[in-house]
């Protein structure tokens, strides 16, 4: 068999583990193999429970040296034996012994534990992370690459239960994880991938920043580990900006971006951040949000802006918009901001071209839709003053039809529309010549008027023109 067929055979071992995570390592005082060299002739002799993942007998018991190691015989020595590293390596000598043995029938167990020195049989030691990769090659040049797998030969953090708060906290970083842009591309692909950040993470890694965790598959494939939860308690949560969000015309477009991608948003946003300038309304995207609760990462804050996101002169082109976009408009606006401009039918008449010079008949004609956008008494008197045409006393100009003479018949006008009236006129604009006190005494009352009737209903109304008791 060639070097590069065993290679490959040896790519296709499994690695068992939960059990049998812990692995010897080195220690300062390893035991000195090569002064016992030729008094034992196999390494099952002393080692008789690694081949069969037995809990004893993997290593020689101290008391066991004392054999010849009596001080008659041999001098006496104090060793302590080896203790086992705690790792989250995924590792099985029984498993892994017969995987190397059939793919070669040369393979010893100084196929992985020797020291470099061949022409020695007892020139062993524990075995290297280089005595792993001579047949598990990777695409990556050092250990900690994104290129590397590390479910091939690490078991889960959880699974690795022995492991201390200190030797988590300790773990190295690979390079990415250093990189700013890692925190806003660390996502694995697909459920699966999240095996691989399953090696050094549990579920509190990622709650520390994520306000949906319970909703993500990815993190919900990771457990609980209270290790991990101490390891990040003192953290604070980290929210770089995504750079859509740092773009000039964002809070024009977020509000599809949230509709298109709620679950996205949800990553750092509580109801509360949307609420900031939503208030109260029912939006989809923002009820689809984490409600946020005590014990959760506090989110992402965001103040209260004001933020111009119409162009110049919208609200004169907004109705295909409103009418085709509803709960794109529903984001910021409530059905009373359009109420304040448009009457219930929702159907104000839009002014066609050149329509302020012919306007008119249309406020004469007491066009209620006037009043859906234009408060008459601010807006029609502040342009008709403008343009010199809000003096009271002036007779004949356009809003009166041109009419010299309108001024005798303006008693109907009054009565069908005496709001309109108001737009430009005040009370004693009518007094001047209606008041029985000091006016013209023209009386504006229509024949058959009941005063009795209208005084006993409001006085106060008649005593405009009329002393108490002055007559109808």
């Amino acid at each position: 068999m060639t070097i590069r067929e065993r290679a490959a055979a040896l790519l296709a071992i499994v690695l068992i583990g939960a059990s049998t995570v812990p692995l010897v390592s080195r220690q300062e005082d390893p035991f000195p193999h090569r002064s016992h060299d030729g008094l034992f002739p196999l390494c099952e002799g002393c080692h008789e429970g690694i081949a069969t993942e037995a809990s004893v007998g993997r290593f020689p018991e101290p008391s066991s040296c004392t054999s010849c190691h009596d001080g008659t015989r041999e001098e006496r020595v104090e060793w302590a034996g080896r203790e086992p590293r705690i790792t989250n390596l995924a590792f099985s000598h029984a498993t892994h012994a017969r995987k190397v043995t059939e793919a070669s029938d040369s393979a010893t167990c100084q196929s992985c534990h020797a020291t470099g020195v061949d022409d020695v049989r007892m020139a062993v030691d524990a075995a290297t992370p280089e005595s792993c990769t001579g047949c598990h090659t990777h695409a990556a040049d050092q250990h900690l690459d994104d290129a590397r797998d590390c479910a091939v030969c690490h078991v889960p953090l959880t699974d690795a239960r022995e492991l201390t708060v200190e030797r988590i906290a300790a773990f190295e970083k690979p390079l990415t994880h250093t990189d700013t842009s890692f925190i806003l591309n660390h996502a694995p692909a697909d459920v699966s991938a999240s095996t691989r950040c399953a090696v050094c993470h549990a579920t509190e890694s990622c709650a520390r920043c994520h306000l949906n965790a319970s909703a993500v598959p990815a993190i919900t494939a990771l457990n609980a580990d209270p290790r991990i939860a101490a390891v990040v308690a003192s953290l604070m949560p980290e929210y770089p900006t995504p750079a859509d969000h740092a773009a000039e015309d964002w809070d024009g477009r977020q509000g599809s971006a949230a509709t298109a991608t709620t679950a996205g948003c949800a990553n750092c946003h509580t109801r509360a951040s949307c609420r900031t300038c939503h208030q109260e309304r029912s939006v989809p995207a923002i009820e689809a949000l984490p409600a946020g609760s005590a014990g959760d990462p506090r989110g992402v804050s965001i103040a209260r802006q004001n933020a111009e996101v119409h162009p110049v002169g919208y609200e004169r082109r907004h109705g295909t918009d409103a009418a085709t976009s509803e709960s794109t408009c529903a984001s910021c606006h409530a059905a009373e901001t359009c109420a304040t401009c448009h009457d219930a039918a929702g159907t104000p008449s839009f002014h066609q071209p050149n329509f302020l010079a012919t306007h008119g008949p249309s406020t004469y004609g007491n066009d209620t839709d006037c009043s859906s956008c234009h408060n008459r008494e601010v807006f029609c008197r502040g342009c008709h003053d403008r343009v010199g045409l809000g003096a009271a006393d002036r007779l004949g100009v356009a809003f009166h039809t041109a009419n010299p003479f309108w001024i005798v018949g303006h008693g109907r006008a009054a009565r069908q529309g005496l709001e309109s009236c108001a737009t430009c006129h005040g009370q004693t604009s009518c007094t001047r010549c209606h008041s029985a006190i000091g006016g013209w005494r023209v009386s504006p009352h229509p024949p058959g008027w009941d005063g009795s009737r209208a005084e006993a209903a409001n006085p106060l109304n008649c005593r405009l023109c009329h002393r108490r008791g002055g007559g109808p």
